[in-house]
Order: structure tokens, then sequence, then C-alpha cells
């Protein structure tokens, strides 16, 4: 039975690769390790010594891999590359069991469930973000925010060679070929959304529900990290391997940048953990290596590649057509007025408009912020087009009579009173200053649009 661990990433993450592979030499040395590099080769990186095989994602025989690096951002690329080389280590060098893990992941003990469900028959292992019920206590990340990104989180995927493995991930593949994106407005999370699909269907899909697996930000709420006789535990589950991702490599009492939730009594033991990660990261070079420049983000003549020419390229064949097997060489067809870059920002344009109107369609109360001129010519606007049904009141700094029996409040009161409006502003020329105010009375900037008068004729006046 020949096994392989593989991991990804660009050479700014080289630290991380090194050291997940150090554990996973430590701890379960019986499994093959790769690293597959999505990036240019650095040869002073590359030609180190290393105890992992090594890979670059050009040799995984993805079609058309120029294209591809192009269509995405590094985060895309990186975790679209996933199946392609999962495939590859599997059909190519014979593997029949292969575990991709996120290179910021350190592994602290065998893989002993991992061998035994796959023993017992699996051809697909996942684990949820969650594994217990989480209340609304009003803090991030909520279980709202965690399904948009995907119900499994694919910093771990386990795959044994089965046709029913086999045609979960060609079918990956083509999902992730064009689209892998980071689009959470339009229900898509780069390679991680689609796996919600893989328990519906296909057979012998086992999400693994055990405590010690994938310990993260997101989850540790939920495990409650101990110790005994120098081992680390989640509950009274050995802790078998820790996600390391987002932790704030500042000083204080915050440890993850994207949780608000306070460990209280596991505080100092989880502080450990992470003071050692980071040590061990330290050791690895990683400030030698996290500011290497990624190759993908320029053109061959060194203009930088703007995301939005990204999305445009991806989603205009005409473009893709005309910039060949290699776009990375048409620096010219997105800087030059007179080829792509016009049309190229009148679509840009027209997707913020569409954007915008879908922010307003959608939202279940919207609070208008101006009493004036333009905060009225919004609201007849949009009960002009019949939106205007859920708009709350006014707002303003300076209370005023009702208009069309809408209430003007003070900003405080307007954010207490309706937590989770949307919120926008009509003021010309003091945009800045009224977001500042609306931050500093707690209101979320997600919360806040700014819908000037000009935007008002444009989007919804033109809307039929």
């Amino acid at each position: 039975m020949k096994k392989a661990v593989v991991t990804i990433s660009s050479n700014n993450y080289y630290a991380q690769v090194k050291v997940l592979m150090k554990s996973m030499e430590i701890s379960n040395p019986e499994w093959d390790r790769y690293f597959v590099l999505v990036d240019e080769k650095n040869y002073d990186i590359w030609n180190e010594d290393t105890n992992f095989y090594k890979l670059q994602f050009t040799e995984l025989g993805i079609e058309d891999v120029q294209k591809m690096s192009f269509y995405y951002d590094v985060l895309e690329l990186n975790t679209a590359v996933k199946p392609f080389a999962i495939s590859y280590l599997m059909r190519e060098m014979g593997y029949d069991q292969v575990i991709y893990l996120d290179p910021d992941i350190y592994v602290y003990n065998k893989l002993y469930e991992i061998e035994k469900v796959f023993s017992e028959g699996a051809s697909i292992i996942l684990t949820p973000h969650f594994i217990d019920e989480l209340l609304d206590d009003g803090f991030l990340p909520d279980e709202k925010s965690v399904l948009g990104t995907g119900i499994f989180n694919l910093g771990f995927v386990a795959f044994q060679k089965k046709e029913e493995s086999l045609r979960a991930i060609d079918w990956w593949m083509k999902k992730c070929k064009r689209d892998c994106v980071n689009e959470l407005e339009n229900g898509v999370f780069v390679d991680q959304k689609w796996a919600n699909y893989f328990p519906s269907r296909y057979e012998n899909v086992y999400v693994l529900r055990d405590y010690g697996y994938n310990v993260a930000y997101w989850n540790i709420w939920e495990r409650a990290l101990n110790k005994k006789n120098e081992e680390y535990y989640v509950k009274d589950r050995p802790l078998t391997f820790f996600h390391f991702s987002s932790i704030n490599w500042g000083q204080g009492n915050c440890l993850f940048k994207y949780t608000e939730r306070l460990l209280g009594e596991y505080f100092d033991i989880t502080k450990e953990l992470i003071d050692d990660y980071k040590k061990k990261m330290l050791d690895a070079g990683h400030d030698r290596y996290k500011n290497v420049r990624y190759a993908y983000n320029y053109f061959f003549d060194g203009r930088k590649i703007e995301q939005l020419f990204r999305r445009y390229y991806r989603k205009h064949k005409e473009l893709e057509d005309e910039c060949g097997d290699n776009p990375f060489e048409k620096s010219f067809l997105f800087y030059d007025e007179t080829c792509y870059l016009k049309r190229y920002y009148e679509w840009h344009e027209l997707e913020q408009r569409k954007s915008k109107l879908k922010r307003i369609t959608d939202a279940k109360t919207i609070v208008i912020f101006g009493k004036g001129h333009n905060g009225k010519r919004l609201y007849e606007v949009l009960k002009e087009k019949g939106l205007d049904k859920n708009v709350a009141c006014f707002c303003d700094n300076k209370i005023a009579n009702k208009t069309e029996n809408l209430d003007t409040l003070l900003p405080q009161e307007a954010i207490r009173r309706y937590q989770g409006a949307l919120f926008l502003i009509t003021p010309e020329g003091k945009d800045v200053e009224i977001i500042g105010q609306l931050l500093r009375e707690g209101l979320d900037s997600n919360n806040i649009m700014i819908f000037g008068i000009k935007e008002v004729h444009e989007v919804l006046l033109n809307l039929e």
C-alpha cells in the first residue's frame, strides 16, 4: 500500500512547508512526502536539501497551465492545483492513498483514524469546520459566515484510489480549472465549496468527527486544549494536527486574526502551542521566505496584473483568444486604451452597478444617511422603483420632521435600533467623514455603502 501526503504553496510559504514536512517525518514517517510549488522556481530555495520530494505545478500535466495561472490570484491558483496534484500522485506515481494538508498545519500524532477509516473502505475523508452546534452569541466566525465558505475545511482532505474517488477528483478538477474563485458574493469560495457535493454524490465518503483533527481558529471554541504528560489533548482526544491558519504574529491577547471569541482558561495553553509553532517557523527561515515575490502577479515586462484583469480575462473568451497561449506576454492588451482596457473599465463599472443594486434589493432593512436633497431624492427613486418597502428611517446629525412617515434618527440611535441594516450614504463630499463617524459609533463597515446622487440616476433610474 503506497501512501503519500502532499502540500502546495508558493515560495513565500516555504517555511510552513518545511515545518509541516518535518512534523510528518517525525509523526508519520511511513507516508511519502511531496511539495508542489505554485510559482516560478527560486533556485536558492528549490535547491535546498529537504526531507521531501518536490514538484512544480507545471509538471502535473495541466492543460493550458499558463492560461489557468492567469485566471487566478495566488490563493485561487494554489487551491485550484489541489485536485490535479492528488490525481497525479495516484495515476502517475501509483499511490493508493493520498492526503492533502495545508502548509500551515503541524501534525503531532499518528494519523490512526485516517488509516482506520481507509481500512474500512472509505474513498474520501473530510473534516467539518464545526462538530458541535454553535450558539448565536454575536461573535465571529458564526455558523452563517462559515456556511459561506463551505461545510468542510479543505486544509485537509484524503482520497483512497477507487473508481468513485477518481470520478470525484476528475469532476473536482473540471471545476477548479475555471471556477476556483474567491467570490463569496456568487456562492463560490475557491476549491472548498465544491466539496459540499462529495457526500451526496459519491459512495463511501466519510466525515471525520474527531476533535483532534484540524483544530483551528474557527473551531477552537469547541476544542478545549489541555496537556497530559507533556502531550497535547483536545477534550479527551489526542491532538492529531493543528491548523495554524491566520495566527497573529503580533503581541498581546489576540492569538488569531479572524476570531472574536476569547479562550478564557484555555488561553495560556493555546498561546504556548502557537508560540512553539512560531519558533519552529522562525528556525525554518520564515523571515527569509515570507517576502519572496510571487511570479504570477506580474506580466513578463514587470507590470503588475490587477485582480480585475484576471476576472475580465476569465470571463471574456475573445480576450483569452487574443492573448494566445501565454497571456503573461500580452500586457499591452490590458494597459493600452485602444485595446481592451476601455472595455474592461466599462465592464467593471457595470459589474459594480449590478453589485450595488443587488445589495439594495437584498437588504432587509435600509437606513438612508442624509435628510437633505440627495437623501430625499434617493428615497423618491427607491419608492418609484418599488424598492422603498425596506427603508426603515432616515439618519442625520440633525433631527428633522418626518418625511413619508419615516423618522429621522441620530446615528447612534439608528445603529442601535436597526442592527444589521444597510446604511446608504448620499451626501456628496463628506463620505469619508460620515463613514468615520459611523464606524466610531460601532457600525460594521460591511453595512455601509456610498450611493451618491449620480449613481441613483445611473443605477436606479435606468433600472427596467
